[in-house]
């Protein structure tokens, strides 16, 4: 019975650690973190907490700093900073993406084209250098000349 009993427990105790982690957005952390400093929840309680949370966003650092605040102490922001590294991969949060649009071909061929002449003027304006360095060889052998030549781009 005693052996019973004991099995019991562990299995009670056990359970969290099977529960499956659910999937949360960054406003969802939010709403959660939020909920548990309202309800005075430990460091512990907290951490725990967001042990169980999978996003399904990515975690900027930004965002990572406004959710400051609502950390209650070294073990959930150990457990933010895990987050923030399991999400690295997936998308940002749509409040985060830049609202510009990608440009029409024209305008990226003029980009290109802008592009291109400034390398070719700059790389031209470049200093002509030589440099050589003498280095020693093994022992008792004459040291080694090596010259490196300026490059040049095809065509130039």
């Amino acid at each position: 019975m005693k052996r019973l009993a004991m099995l019991l427990v562990l299995l009670t105790l056990a359970a969290p650690a099977w529960s499956t982690p659910k999937k949360a957005t960054i406003d969802q952390l939010k709403d959660l973190l939020t909920s548990l400093q309202k309800a005075n929840k430990t460091d512990q309680e907290t951490a725990t907490a967001i042990k169980q949370v999978d996003l399904t966003e990515e975690l900027t650092g930004s965002t990572m700093q406004s959710l400051g605040s609502l950390i209650p102490g070294p073990l959930s922001t150990e457990q933010i900073y895990v987050l923030q590294a399991r999400s690295a991969l997936l998308p940002p949060p749509p409040a985060e993406l830049p609202a510009d649009t990608a440009l029409d071909p024209a305008a990226q061929q003029a980009l290109l084209a802008k592009a291109q002449d400034y390398v070719s003027k700059a790389f031209s304006q470049l200093p002509s250098l030589t440099a050589s360095r003498t280095l020693p060889g093994q022992c008792g052998s004459r040291p080694h000349l090596y010259r490196h030549e300026p490059r040049h781009l095809p065509g130039h």
